[in-house]
């Protein structure tokens, strides 16, 4: 409830923790009979009844104060603990939709894991560097190792019999490939 504060305009994250902190914990036999009712209403083709949509969202939203707890032990600012909250509701749709209440197991430590791997990822994700290139490549078509690819890509178009190969498009006549591979190695006599 540290970041909850009060909203001057629209406050996705203000309206999140006071819609997650609105609503009570699930007690073990409501629990189950939720879960009961998610196995019970679910479809062959994975979907839901409408009953058990029902229990699907009533689920979800009483158990999003566990994706806040999760979510507050990698936040660094208000802005990465809506990313990491979005990350981790993922994480809990997952496991509401993989609960079973009859192994006896409560919900939130099903759900661990699946809500901080989902968070675990989205930190990843943020902190994987970016590569940039220390040294810019050389440009097609300069110097002499832009003569020796404009060579090779003389003998591919030559060699592939770009006339009859079935693969070219209507608009790509041959003329239009030629153009294109002398366009690319640098070749301004056209």
């Amino acid at each position: 409830q540290a970041f909850a504060e009060e909203p001057t305009e629209f406050d996705g994250l203000g309206d999140y923790l006071r819609r997650a902190c609105h609503r009570d914990k699930l007690e073990p036999a409501e629990e189950t009979a939720l879960g009961r009712a998610l196995r019970a209403g679910r479809r062959a083709d994975g979907s839901f009844t409408p009953a058990a949509r029902l229990a699907y969202d009533e689920f979800v939203e009483r158990n999003l104060r566990l994706v806040v707890y999760f979510a507050k032990r990698f936040a660094r600012s208000r802005d990465d603990l809506l990313d990491l909250i979005s990350a981790g509701n993922l994480g809990l749709m997952t496991a509401t939709q993989k609960f079973d209440p009859d192994r006896g197991i409560r919900f939130s430590t099903f759900a661990a894991w699946d809500i901080h791997s989902q968070i675990v990822a989205e930190v990843r994700q943020r902190q994987r560097p970016v590569l940039l290139q220390a040294e810019p490549r050389p440009v097609v078509g300069a110097g002499h190792a832009g003569a020796e690819r404009r060579r090779l890509l003389a003998g591919v178009v030559g060699a592939a019999g770009v006339d009859d190969d079935p693969l070219v498009g209507e608009r790509d006549t041959p003329q239009a490939v030629r153009d294109l591979v002398a366009f690319v190695a640098g070749d301004d006599d056209d």
